[in-house]
């Protein structure tokens, strides 16, 4: 089976976004540990408004906010399914 694409999002506070997957599942994955502990994501460290900014990538396939700042859909579904068990 393959990985669900995300089909929309909406950002949540505390670095959560909720996610509608092309399945049909909608879950919401808090992210902040991702974006607290990688450099990569410090601008929206320095300015959590940029948060708000999250865009999908072509084809569902990522969130993205920069050419840089992106998170596959392989690792957001990853993170909904072991969430939702805990």
């Amino acid at each position: 089976m393959r990985t669900p694409r995300i089909k929309s999002v909406t950002t949540l506070p505390g670095f959560k976004v909720q996610l509608e997957w092309d399945v049909g599942q909608v879950s919401v994955v808090d992210i902040s540990d991702i974006i607290d502990r990688y450099d990569i994501f410090a601008p929206i460290r320095e300015n959590p408004a940029r948060f708000d900014q999250v865009t999908i990538g072509e084809y569902g396939y990522d969130l993205h906010w920069s050419d840089l700042m992106e998170i596959p859909c392989t690792q957001l579904w990853q993170r909904s399914q072991v969430q939702a068990a805990e």
